[in-house]
C-alpha cells in the first residue's frame, strides 16, 4: 500500500497491478505487459530470491526492484546475484526513490534489449554473411573445374 502511495505521487505514468503472492505473481506475467516488477523480499509462499530465480529461469528479463525489510547487505548481494535490477529497504522508501528506481531500472533494461537486439541482428548478418561466403566459393570451385576442363580440351 505505501509503494501504491508514493507511485501515485510520482509523476510517472502507469497502472499497478497487485499480486498476493508468488504463484499470483508467476501466473499474472505472462498474461500483461510490464515494465517493471516490485516485489516484496518476503512473500507468503515463497522468498523474492526464489521468485526471481523462477522467473529469470522462465525467459523474463523484466526489471524486478526487491523491497525488504532488512537493510542487510546479503541479502542485497543475494538478489542481485539472482537477477534483480535493483533493492530498497522499506525505512528508505520515498516518491522520489521509488520514481529514480523505477526510470533507471527501465532505462537499463531497453538498454539492455537494443543490446540484445543489436546482437541478434549481428548473428543474422553474420550467418547470411557466411552462406554468402560458401555460395561464392562454391562458384570459385566450379570456375576453376570449367577452367581446368577447357584447359585440358586445348
Amino acid at each position: 500500500m505505501a509503494v501504491q502511495r508514493h507511485l501515485k505521487k510520482s509523476n510517472l505514468d502507469i497502472k499497478i497491478t497487485e499480486a498476493k503472492d508468488a504463484a499470483t505473481a508467476r501466473d499474472l506475467i505472462p498474461e500483461g505487459k510490464f515494465n517493471c516488477i516490485f516485489l516484496d523480499y518476503r512473500l507468503p509462499d515463497a522468498n523474492g530470491i526464489a521468485l526471481i530465480h523462477q522467473l529469470r529461469s522462465l525467459g523474463f528479463r523484466i526489471p524486478i526492484i526487491v523491497l525488504t525489510g532488512q537493510g542487510d547487505e546479503q541479502i542485497a548481494v543475494d538478489l542481485m546475484k539472482a537477477g534483480a535490477s535493483d533493492y530498497l529497504a522499506k525505512s528508505r522508501l520515498s516518491t522520489d526513490t521509488l520514481t529514480r528506481l523505477i526510470r533507471n531500472a527501465i532505462k537499463v533494461y531497453r538498454a539492455e534489449q537494443r543490446i540484445q537486439d543489436a546482437q541478434e541482428q549481428l548473428r543474422q548478418t553474420n550467418a547470411l554473411l557466411r552462406r554468402q561466403n560458401q555460395e561464392l566459393e562454391d562458384q570459385r570451385r566450379q570456375i576453376e573445374q570449367q577452367n581446368l576442363q577447357l584447359m585440358t580440351y586445348n
